[in-house]
């Protein structure tokens, strides 16, 4: 490398380690264990779903889902919410707001899902 080019790259370099240092900001993720790759899996609790699929075809498709990963894993309680196409843009709105969305919700790419992530990036 050229002496201009490598005083350059040393700059982006020496930037980008301050940048990344700044992240760990020493929030929760700090304080957080290292998970234990080894350990069995725990299959207990509680698993909130959110579908757009209410209504035939699908809605028994997903209850069936549901029914036999319950019965799988007996000490799973799967909370199924299925909404159809529209209420479930509306059901959305709601449960992001108030934060308190399941923990596996279905979206729309692109505009829909950027408008969630601009709200979630504003400061409180």
């Amino acid at each position: 490398m050229r002496p201009r080019a490598l005083t350059t790259f040393a700059a982006l370099a020496g930037t980008s380690v301050l940048a990344l240092a700044g992240c760990t900001g020493g929030g929760q993720a700090d304080k957080a264990p290292a998970a234990d790759v080894t350990a069995a899996p725990d299959y207990s609790g509680t698993l909130s779903i959110l579908t757009k699929f209410a209504g035939e075809p699908l809605e028994p498709y997903f209850q069936d889902l549901a029914a036999e990963y319950e019965k799988q894993h007996p000490g799973v309680k799967i909370q199924l919410i299925q909404e159809t196409d529209q209420s479930i843009k509306d059901k959305t709105k709601t449960l992001t707001a108030s934060n308190a969305l399941p923990d596996v919700y279905f979206t729309w790419t692109g505009n829909w899902a950027e408008n969630f992530v601009r709200g979630a990036a504003r400061p409180t």
